[in-house]
């Protein structure tokens, strides 16, 4: 059987300082599914719109987030890196907040 890989997108900070980590179909609110989860080694976790994200970050290499994802592959994610998210992305995290919202934690999230 096939693990399902996370899509994930790696933007820089303006600064340059920092790579985030954007995982488009896991929601960040709930309910609604409006942000997704963002992840960086500093702040770990956070919730935020998708588009904000974007607008305050730009596209990083894979030179810039090489430890990142090293980081969260040692955390047993296995990985899909996208370079943006498909309305198909973000239909998904809605499903997932309206799902947990549902049932409550924990969820599982639609494959």
């Amino acid at each position: 059987m096939t693990e399902e890989k996370i899509k994930v997108i790696f933007r820089n900070w303006c600064d340059g300082e920092e790579v985030v980590a954007l995982f488009p179909e896991w929601p960040g609110d709930f309910p609604g599914g409006r942000e997704c989860i963002a992840y960086n080694s500093i702040f770990k976790y956070e919730g935020g719109v998708y588009r904000d994200w974007v607008d305050k970050t730009t596209p990083a290499k894979p030179v810039d987030y090489r430890e990142l994802k090293e980081e969260l592959e040692e955390m047993g994610l296995v990985l899909e890196v996208r370079e943006k998210a498909t309305q198909k992305m973000h239909e998904k995290r809605r499903l997932n907040a309206m799902k947990y919202t549902k049932n409550h934690f924990p969820m599982r999230l639609v494959p």
